[in-house]
């Protein structure tokens, strides 16, 4: 009070929120540096980086892959979430030191689950770790499916989830079910103690509502963003939920001063509702550039759903199972559950043919014709030539408002979004777009034992024979690297011991697209992460990928962190 921009300076921020809250000493403000914002990026090499005050006290390694951060209001601790190691990073507020936590699986997302608790959420295996600052230990629970989105709960100690309701979707006579979502409320004090007790569900699918990406808590009412709606719901666990509309794609949320802050992804707008249970928000336009033409039509009715599809028991979308164009790490079904294949990644599906580890797919339009046909119930319960349902046009939300697409028009504008789908860079690229030396010892190892049915090719879209020029030495892969994302796969098939081959041939050789994004993989999803892939190679023989009673030589602990470190600069 005495000195108001001083007051100003360490007032703001997150220290004096806890202060108040906390009844700390008054003078805690004073015996800290001022407060500082701290973020970290996926996609952007340095860790944690500081935006404003303080720098962090410690440096993380300069490379990609911090997922997550959060600050531990009673240590004062910060966490910071590793999807590469993965581990959980702990920077300690007492000195400028830091440890890591080691982890195991998919690792997604940071929450608090009361004083001095940090869980994380995994979506393969699906479950959470609960790191426990007082005695140091980690607590692993499990549940059934992937949750997209957590969120604590304190004044009910709930730590509320949101995902996918079943383990595995169902289409054994034909039309796909159990693809409902849910709002899981978990009993944060059985989680504590590492049992799991569910003290509230609610099934959207019944209310029409599908994928929902974010959770938030404020007050006594939930806020979920469903991302194919293009609304938000507001719940009080007891009473009916409340639907509001928003921009396009609702993607994440945020308390913020008494109400919440919603993002559009689609409509490059933030929206704040300034009130709980209640419609009426403010929107901030980020972006005025319109989203016309066919790519972003397409990406609209990848994310949302189509007026025109009746759903029997739940509506769903392509996000539903490949979650922003990645994979939600379960088996899903094909044809009348012929065949369970692990979900992949779209990225970079422009160069690869066939589009289908069974070989089917033998183009883009093709395949969304079918996809259009096959994943629409009226397939399986109507005559054709009585109802050509595939023939209605549909009316999509875009940022500019409602748009009406002919039949034509939407298979064209999801054939273009998806060919524009560009695999990321993996965390271990250098900054400068090149590869470490590590990277490049594994990159030889690759190109001795690897790359002849994983072929370093631009496209394999080419006629069959000609699948793109491919690359001749190992010096030319990692300089083609900096500029073309390779596909590393093949037009062809092979069999792999005790997976279950879906043509006389085996299995499409599979292109090694965004291996960053974690486990399972091959088609059975019966490898859990990239180490266990490279573990069960057995070089210089027609085996390819076994399991350990395989015999034959296999790679050392060195030559296997080699490999894994290229495989994951990719």
């Amino acid at each position: 009070r005495k000195n108001p921009e001083s007051y100003r300076e360490y007032g703001a921020g997150i220290f004096t929120d806890e202060t108040a809250k906390g009844g700390q000493d008054k003078n805690f403000i004073k015996k800290h540096q001022p407060p500082s914002t701290w973020c970290v990026g996926q996609h952007q090499p340095g860790g944690l980086v500081g935006l404003s005050g303080p720098p962090p006290p410690v440096a993380l390694p300069p490379r990609q892959g911090f997922v997550d951060v959060l600050f531990e209001k009673s240590t004062h601790d910060v966490f910071v979430l590793d999807s590469v190691l993965p581990a959980l990073w702990k920077i300690s507020a007492k000195e400028p030191t830091s440890y890591t936590i080691p982890l195991a699986g998919v690792v997604g997302q940071l929450v608090e689950l009361g004083p001095g608790t940090v869980g994380v959420v995994t979506a393969y295996p699906p479950g959470i770790w609960v790191h426990l600052s007082h005695t140091g230990e980690n607590v692993r629970v499990q549940w059934d499916t992937p949750q997209r989105a957590a969120v604590y709960d304190p004044a009910r100690d709930i730590l509320w989830t949101a995902g996918p309701a079943e383990p595995q979707a169902r289409r054994n006579q034909g039309p796909l079910h159990q693809l409902s979502a849910a709002i899981f409320g978990w009993d944060a004090k059985s989680l504590r103690h590492g049992t799991l007790l569910l003290r509230e569900k609610l099934l959207l699918g019944p209310l029409g509502l599908a994928d929902p990406t974010s959770i938030s808590v404020i007050q006594e009412s939930i806020l979920v963003t469903l991302g194919a709606n293009n609304a938000v719901m507001w719940w009080r666990p007891g009473e009916e939920p409340v639907r509001c509309s928003t921009e396009p794609y609702p993607s994440f949320s945020l308390p913020f001063s008494g109400g919440v802050l919603v993002t559009s992804r689609l409509g490059d707008a933030v929206l704040w509702f300034p009130k709980t249970n209640v419609c009426v928000h403010q929107t901030v336009v980020i972006d005025p550039h319109p989203r016309d033409g066919l790519k972003y039509w397409g990406e609209n009715l990848f994310y949302g759903l189509r007026d025109t599809v009746p759903h029997e028991d739940a509506p769903y979308t392509c996000n539903s199972c490949h979650w922003d164009t990645g994979k939600d790490h379960r088996l899903q079904p094909g044809f009348l559950e012929q065949r369970w294949e692990m979900t992949r990644s779209l990225a970079g599906i422009r160069a690869v043919l066939p589009l289908f580890t069974t070989g089917f797919g033998s183009s883009m339009a093709d395949t969304v014709e079918g996809l259009l046909r096959g994943l629409d119930p009226r397939f399986w319960h109507t005559q054709p030539s009585h109802d050509s349902y595939w023939l209605k046009p549909a009316v999509i939300q875009t940022k500019g408002g409602l748009v009406e697409l002919s039949a034509a028009q939407q298979r064209d504008a999801l054939v273009h979004y998806l060919m524009s789908l560009l695999p990321q860079v993996g965390p271990l690229r250098l900054a400068d777009g090149g590869f470490s030396a590590a990277a490049v010892k594994g990159a030889t190892l690759f190109w001795d034992h690897c790359a002849s049915c994983h072929q370093p090719r631009a496209t394999l879209r080419e006629p069959f024979g000609n699948e793109g020029e491919k690359v001749t030495t190992v010096d030319e892969m990692l300089v083609t690297l900096r500029s073309v994302p390779l596909v590393f796969g093949a037009r062809a098939f092979a069999h792999l011991p005790e997976i279950s081959s879906f043509t006389p041939h085996g299995n499409r050789i599979a292109p090694l697209f965004e291996l960053w994004r974690g486990g399972p993989f091959f088609s059975d999803g019966s490898a859990s992460d990239l180490r266990t892939v490279l573990s069960r190679f057995v070089p210089g023989s027609k085996v390819g990928h076994g399991p350990d009673r395989v015999s034959g030589k296999r790679f050392n602990d060195e030559e296997k962190e080699l490999l894994w470190t290229f495989l994951m600069s990719l």
